[in-house]
């Protein structure tokens, strides 16, 4: 990987230029997302308004250092949109290539400020993610502007340092998802009959999710076992350059393309695919037409980033393979203080199968009538064929699927969701797809739970019902 005639086998200039122009549309899609739904989840008076954690933190002497985030400096609503608009304006700058490592800082920084501020609503593992990809892309990025690609010039290639923090971030994500698959106990992926109930179980199906739940047995065994293929020994391959690295990178690539046809995850299958892309030599683009220029001559700053990453992310690794018990004490508190600036995480999806779909349903009652509260992307109504919504990510919706199942931080959601209907705050209701009272305050909210099941596509197709449900128990008060 030295000079302009390095082979394009072994040159990685490309796909690092495709790549941090892809994560700056991330940022902008994520900051932009999360834009919209503040006011009604964490502003003034949403549900979890973040003033009020700020106070409990203060109150606990707790500071920056403790709980990174701008807002101690500014915490009106306008404040933390403000924040977000940066953040987005970060992002853009970072896809048109303009001043990349600056715009990096301001996205991680503004980022890292919003994911403390938005509490259960950001505590999301892509969230996280998102924030030590960014990190690590620094040393992915150059130092100063570089012209577009084109049939002239091209990118400079990136150094071998770069690629290897990014390759060990991207790898140890998709590595630990297969590992904490093993190790959950869970008997559905076990018995290989983990694929029979996650399309329909999954927090948010798409509009193909019950057409893959309705496919049979023996296929979804088969998907399980590649899934197991592809996390556990894909990951492997990226530690060796050529076709290898190549094989892999592409492979897991494919993983998330086919997970985001068949669910809504957010921004989280567009970043773990585009991380993909710097792993992949420039002879896998040649569509670009372009030739790469010499190697960068100042590779100190890209070297000390990696190094740092590469040393956090050792951590988790260790603990996701043998457990932290045996680490030294200061090892672990270094470990707690990089994870509050979203450094050196313990990634791993999918540990344990959802067996069941519950969902919680949100009734208001003005006079004798009770009338259901309708969110977005919830199955809500039984007629309502499942939506597309990803990359964006509706967190309320999210948030509901997790309360159904016990979760302590978001059943308090679903209490101040009910809370904040009765009051029919504007804020909260314009997080909703109907509200039956049109902004009238009900004399009444209650709680229902229900046991959903898909009907099968064929049989949806000619009656329009695609899930049948079941009240479970009676009606519950706020």
């Amino acid at each position: 990987m030295s000079g302009a005639s390095a082979p394009a086998e072994r040159s990685h200039a490309l796909g690092p230029w495709l790549y941090l122009r892809a994560l700056g549309a991330i940022h902008v899609i994520a900051f932009v997302d999360f834009g919209r739904q503040l006011r009604g989840l964490i502003g003034r008076e949403g549900l979890l308004p973040f003033r009020a954690r700020l106070a409990a933190h203060a109150d606990a002497g707790h500071g920056f250092w403790e709980w990174p985030t701008l807002g101690w400096w500014g915490a009106s609503d306008g404040e933390l949109l403000l924040l977000a608009a940066v953040g987005a304006a970060a992002g853009l700058a970072l896809l048109i290539g303009r001043a990349q490592r600056s715009a990096l800082v301001v996205a991680y920084v503004a980022y890292l400020s919003l994911q403390k501020a938005g509490g259960a609503f950001m505590a999301y593992q892509w969230d996280l993610l998102l924030l030590e990809a960014t990190v690590v892309a620094l040393a992915l990025a150059p130092s100063r502007r570089e012209p577009r690609v084109d049939a002239r010039r091209g990118p400079t290639p990136v150094p071998r340092w770069a690629l290897l923090a990014h390759g060990f971030l991207f790898g140890r994500l998709m590595f630990a998802s297969g590992v904490v698959k093993l190790t959950s106990g869970d008997p559905d992926w076990a018995s290989l009959g983990a694929m029979d109930l996650h399309y329909w179980t999954q927090p948010l199906p798409n509009p193909l999710s019950l057409f893959a739940a309705a496919l049979p047995h023996g296929f979804h065994a088969v998907e399980v076992v590649l899934v197991f293929v592809l996390e556990l020994a894909f990951p492997w391959l990226l530690l060796v350059r050529g076709w290898p690295r190549r094989i892999g990178a592409l492979g897991l690539l494919g993983l998330q393309v086919a997970i985001a046809l068949t669910g809504n995850f957010g921004f989280f299958n567009l970043l773990a695919g585009a991380m993909a892309l710097p792993l992949l030599d420039d002879g896998c683009f040649r569509w670009l037409r372009a030739t790469p220029r010499p190697e960068r001559e100042n590779q100190g700053f890209a070297r000390a980033v990696a190094v740092v990453s590469l040393a956090f992310g050792l951590v988790p690794l260790w603990g996701t393979l043998f457990g932290y018990a045996g680490l030294p004490q200061p090892v672990l508190e270094a470990n707690v203080a990089a994870n509050r600036f979203g450094l050196g995480v313990a990634y791993g999806l999918f540990a344990d199968m959802t067996d069941d779909r519950v969902e919680l349903v949100f009734e208001g009652r003005r006079g004798d009538e009770w009338h259901a509260y309708v969110l977005p992307h919830q199955p809500g109504p039984t007629d309502r064929l499942p939506g597309q919504v990803a990359p964006g990510m509706p967190r309320l919706d999210w948030s509901l699927w997790f309360a159904a199942l016990g979760s302590p931080a978001h059943e308090e959601v679903a209490r101040q969701l009910a809370r904040a209907l009765h009051e029919a705050r504007p804020e909260v209701l314009a997080l909703l797809a109907d509200d039956p009272f049109r902004g009238l305050v009900p004399e009444e909210v209650r709680i229902r739970r229900y046991r959903y099941r898909p009907h099968d596509p064929r049989i949806a197709l000619d009656t329009g019902e695609w899930w049948s449900r079941t009240a479970l128990g009676e009606p519950s008060d706020p």
